[in-house]
């Protein structure tokens, strides 16, 4: 009777045999993970579901779930933010590739972002021109002093900022800015935190300050890893609601840009 080597019954499960078991789900398929539950093959399993070419968005709870059992919640969420594939994160690749499900699924078992995920998914959201989830992960970076304590002081909701792109191959997008109590932010500490925004496949910030010459500025730039631009900017602030009755409505703010012939660099 033929008898099976110890290299042969500790040999790892081929690529094959681990992606038919991640394309499974349920009791069967977590029972699969328990018994064989080393990293390199829930690794595998969360490869094919970012990176795979037969994506199955209602696989994806049922695949995620089933590696979170089978390791520890530090180890899985530990797997998860490594730059383990290819050079990036899983969440990276289900950003880049469009697997919201799977990011969703992901960021569930995961309490805090590490730095190092945190810059990664900032690229991934970058490459992608993605505000939306930018914004929903919280991945803005405050480059000013910290509103926080201004914010529970005055009792006013977070600073909200759309992003709607236009032209793409004019590189022409509109932001939307909804400052909450500016003026009186302004008055108090003349400097508002800037704010972090994704549109035309860069990280943009941009914040409103008392300058030294004793006038109110507005200035934006470039945050890490955005390639360089020219940017040929007009901003137009709202007008308040006019009194009852006022004969001659409000106008807008128009402000046009100082910076049109001058390229605009990332700076730390």
């Amino acid at each position: 009777m033929a008898t099976k080597s110890k290299s042969d019954t500790d040999a790892p499960p081929s690529y094959d045999a681990i992606q038919s078991k991640c394309q499974s789900s349920g009791p069967v398929f977590s029972r699969i993970l328990r018994q064989k539950s080393t990293s390199n093959t829930i690794l595998s399993c969360i490869r094919d579901l970012v990176t795979g070419p037969n994506f199955n968005p209602s696989s994806v709870d049922p695949i995620i779930n089933s590696c979170a059992s089978a390791l520890s919640a530090a180890k899985f969420s530990s797997l998860l933010q490594s730059r383990n594939i290819d050079g990036h994160s899983a969440i990276y690749w289900a950003i880049v590739n469009n697997r919201l499900e799977a990011v969703s699924a992901s960021t569930k078992f995961i309490s805090k972002l590490s730095s190092g995920c945190r810059s990664d998914l900032r690229r991934a959201c970058m490459v992608t021109s993605n505000h939306t989830l930018f914004t929903q992960l919280n991945l803005g970076r405050n480059v000013g002093p910290d509103d926080r304590p201004l914010r529970r002081s005055l009792g006013y909701s977070p600073d909200e900022i759309e992003v709607h792109e236009g032209d793409q191959a004019k590189n022409q997008f509109v932001a939307l800015f909804r400052f909450r109590m500016c003026q009186r932010r302004l008055h108090i500490t003349q400097n508002i935190t800037s704010a972090e925004f994704v549109a035309g496949g860069r990280i943009w910030w941009t914040r409103i300050h008392m300058g030294p010459e004793g006038r109110w500025r507005m200035t934006w730039g470039l945050s890490q890893h955005s390639l360089p631009a020219r940017p040929n900017a007009v901003v137009l602030i709202k007008a308040h609601m006019g009194k009852p009755g006022c004969a001659t409505p409000p106008q807008e703010l128009r402000l046009v840009s100082t910076r049109t012939n001058s390229s605009l660099v990332p700076k730390e």
